[in-house]
């Protein structure tokens, strides 16, 4: 495995993994609080926006269509034309918020009708039928507008740092997010459901402030510190220099080559987000409390996917767009991210799977969220969590595919994605009802994966089926005894839906403890050994910290 980047992956994934923390402990809360009837449902669609906007900005635009062009700019060209590449970006983000921020009133019944037509229609019982889910959906996403009129401007200043090397600022933003929503119930108590939405909405809200004045007094911090040098962006420099970009000549902004580049990895990268887009339109349609299932379900799934896959492909995306890397140290670094992946993502879709229904009622069965949406919920993440695998893997293979992969085969499978999961989803969805949104999302995770491997391996850039076999083999094989032994030790389903809290989340500990115990041991006799660095690549940004 390669020291330097399971060093930088797994400081980065430590913060990852305290932000998610914290936001299962902010889900639980919510199911607590609105349970799964249509005051829930209009939260879930309303904060679907935010959470899109960011997942695109921080997996798409920011992750593969930000990033690889600063890296490059600064090799090529100096990071001084870098810097007045990210004051371009930023002066058309604040732009685009302002504009974005005025047209909320008008936008955001519209964004709701869009995004969940099914909810509150006279077909739909719903759990609570006094509220009328829709006027109230869009009156908390206008409230939770800010989120989204800052996103832009959120991801440029993310771009800067995570171009430089400095993961962590980055990392952590998302911690603000889930501490402001955490604070909205315990300082701001309200004794109904609508008000508790409100209110969530106002912290969801708050949160998109503070993480841009934390990203901007990071940037801050680092050029006190020294790190920012005369050839680095510093987030005063971007604002004075805003208007410098514009006298540039032509030569210096992005050719028609990269504007491509930036559309096919955009494009690539949000076959997910917009999956999910889908998922919630159909999800309206179905049983009352579908959107809530599958949003509980969803959220466990992204512990795992941020945990493993965010913090390697963030750390990995600059090593392959440095141009200065040979071909020889790209593909280690490849090799290496994974290797780690296989080891750590297939006990965590193996264990999910089996622990859905206790995972979900240990987090979520109390207050307003009884066994019977637990149940549900837990179908869902059953669905969900064998996608964890190929999620993993296309989002640690998507950086290296945008870098060596022909962009026509790129584009047509960013294409063709997206129409695989529409038509999966409506017969999956037909006979399974929420099941089927779940099962569709996971089918087209596999496809996605698989096309991915494929492609890089056919261009020679990724060891063929032998070497992943053999880097496979071992962590499958403890996978699948960790998985019969936690199925002997399980409880009966009935166990989970009946006892009480803390007893289920006694026993949930356990038997991940025990798993995880299992699955090291298992390991451990196959042979497996952490192996040694395989290769040094020093190939940060000019003058970034190591």
């Amino acid at each position: 495995m390669n020291g330097e980047l399971l060093r930088a992956a797994a400081s980065t994934s430590v913060l990852t993994l305290a932000s998610r923390l914290l936001g299962f402990l902010r889900d639980a809360l919510v199911a607590h609080a609105l349970g799964a009837g249509s005051t829930a449902e209009a939260f879930v669609v309303a904060f679907r926006l935010p959470n899109l906007f960011r997942r695109l900005l921080a997996e798409g635009v920011l992750a593969q269509g930000l990033v690889p062009p600063l890296v490059r700019t600064a090799t090529h060209s100096g990071a001084a034309v870098a810097r007045r590449r990210i004051a371009r970006w930023l002066r058309h983000a604040t732009a685009l918020g302002v504009v974005f921020m005025l047209a909320g009133p008008a936008l955001a019944p519209l964004f709701v009708a869009g995004l969940a037509p099914g909810l509150g229609s006279g077909a739909r019982p719903l759990g609570d039928p006094g509220t009328d889910p829709r006027p109230l959906a869009a009156e908390l996403l206008l409230t939770m507008w800010p989120y989204l009129a800052l996103s832009a401007v959120t991801a440029v200043l993310a771009a800067g740092l995570n171009a430089r090397g400095w993961f962590r600022a980055v990392a952590a933003a998302p911690l603000i997010l889930n501490l402001a929503m955490l604070g909205a119930f315990l300082f701001a108590p309200v004794a109904d459901a609508v008000g508790r939405a409100h209110t969530l909405a106002q912290a969801v809200a708050a949160g998109a402030v503070l993480q841009v004045a934390w990203l901007s007094f990071a940037v801050w911090r680092r050029r006190r510190r020294g790190g920012w040098t005369d050839d680095a962006p510093a987030a005063e420099a971007l604002w004075s220099e805003a208007a410098e970009i514009d006298s540039q000549p032509a030569s210096n902004r992005s050719s028609a080559r990269g504007r491509a580049r930036f559309v096919v990895s955009v494009l690539n990268a949000s076959v997910v987000q917009l999956n999910l887009v889908v998922a919630t339109v159909v999800a309206s349609t179905l049983l009352p409390g579908s959107l809530a299932w599958l949003y509980f379900a969803e959220r466990l799934v992204e512990f795992p996917l941020a945990l493993i896959a965010g913090g390697l492909a963030a750390v990995l995306l600059p090593r392959l767009t440095a141009p200065a890397l040979d071909r020889r140290l790209w593909t280690a670094n490849v090799d290496a991210a994974l290797d780690l992946t296989w080891l750590v993502a297939l006990p965590a879709a193996v264990g999910l799977t089996l622990l859905a229904t206790p995972v979900v009622a240990a987090l979520f069965q109390h207050g307003a969220l009884g066994s019977g949406d637990a149940l549900a919920a837990a179908h869902a993440l059953a669905a969900f969590a064998p996608g964890v695998l190929p999620l993993c893997v296309a989002r640690v293979l998507l950086p290296a595919a945008l870098n060596r992969v022909a962009m026509r085969h790129l584009l047509v499978l960013g294409a063709l994605l997206p129409l695989l999961h529409l038509a999966l989803i409506l017969p999956l969805a037909g006979a399974l009802g929420h099941v089927g949104v779940a099962l569709a999302a996971t089918l087209t995770g596999f496809v996605q994966a698989l096309t991915l491997l494929l492609l890089l391996m056919v261009s020679g850039y990724v060891p063929w089926v032998g070497r992943q076999v053999e880097a496979i083999g071992r962590p499958l094989l403890a996978s699948l005894v960790m998985g019969v032994s936690l199925a002997w030790l399980l409880p009966p389903e009935e166990f989970w839906l009946v006892a009480d809290h803390g007893h289920r989340l006694m026993t949930l500990l356990v038997c991940i403890a025990a798993g995880l115990t299992t699955y090291a041991i298992t390991l451990f006799l196959l042979g497996w050994r952490p192996s040694s660095p395989r290769l040094s690549a020093n190939h940060h940004l000019p003058d970034s910290p190591p």
